[in-house]
């Protein structure tokens, strides 16, 4: 009788342990019993809430995330060796009897695509319409605090002190402003507004090169998304290495044709 209690004490021990494991493992709630909707939006406008509560990622490794605007715009940045690319296009999501489909305008080739959307516990799923093709998008939540706070740090006025290692890299300078190094600074306004200026200012040469355009912050809050008015076609992502009240380290400036690189980063003191 003794050893029939210890053996059912052990087997009862023993289950409770794997049953305790098992939960260690258990997956995670679905999102979708989190998502915050409204009911009585149209199934439309449910798909285009959902995708702008967050960023998403692909199994791509040099992808980053797809982030859509709620202005209609999407960005998906891409590494593309040592530089961060965003592509550019528009989307807008519509319903139909077979589901909500998104549509997609590739601003650099002017193509339309258009995909089914299935939301999922953990993203969602895209089927290519016109061509077989499916995508999986992993939903990472938005930082909407952290992103407001970046916002309001980042936007205003940077200077930041070039060195010679940083000037040889630069078109348009011409060797005796190279050696002053010194005198030489970057310029960086970030306006409220979304446009913003950066300067190359050599000493009593005054202004030596100048980028206008327009600027963002992706979702995530860790790149600056700059559109170079003249530059290159591509819009240019600067990786945002630190940023605290009046300091800003920035790993690539100047974008566009002029996009240089410093392993360390670039350093900003506000102004």
């Amino acid at each position: 009788m003794k050893s029939l209690c210890i053996i059912i004490l052990t087997v009862f021990c023993v289950s409770t342990s794997y049953a305790s494991q098992l939960n260690i493992f258990e997956k995670e709630p679905c999102r979708l019993n989190f998502v915050e909707l409204n009911a009585e939006l149209a199934p439309a406008e449910q798909v285009r809430q959902d995708l702008i509560q967050g960023t998403w990622k692909t199994d791509e490794a040099q992808v980053l995330d797809w982030s859509f605007q709620d202005d209609g715009q999407l960005f998906v940045i891409n590494k593309e060796g040592n530089e961060y690319v965003a592509k550019q296009a528009n989307w807008k999501v519509e319903y139909h009897r077979a589901g909500a489909i998104l549509y997609l305008n590739d601003l650099s080739s002017d193509k339309v695509l258009r995909y089914f959307v299935e939301q999922t516990c953990d993203g969602i799923e895209l089927e290519n319409i016109d061509k077989a093709e499916r995508l999986e998008l992993d939903f990472v939540k938005g930082q909407e605090k952290q992103y407001k706070a970046t916002l309001k740090t980042i936007s205003g006025h940077w200077e930041h002190s070039l060195q010679s290692k940083d000037l040889a890299a630069i078109p348009g300078l011409q060797s005796n402003q190279r050696t002053l190094s010194n005198r030489i600074s970057v310029s960086i306004d970030l306006h409220e507004d979304g446009s913003f200026e950066q300067k190359i200012i050599c000493g009593d040469k005054g202004v030596q090169k100048s980028v206008f355009g327009q600027w963002a912050l992706s979702p995530n809050a860790k790149f600056l998304i700059v559109y170079a008015k003249g530059g290159a076609n591509e819009i240019q992502c600067l990786p945002i290495q630190y940023l605290e009240m009046d300091e800003l380290v920035l790993t690539q400036i100047l974008p566009g044709d002029y996009t240089i690189q410093a392993s360390k980063g670039f350093y900003f003191n506000k102004s």
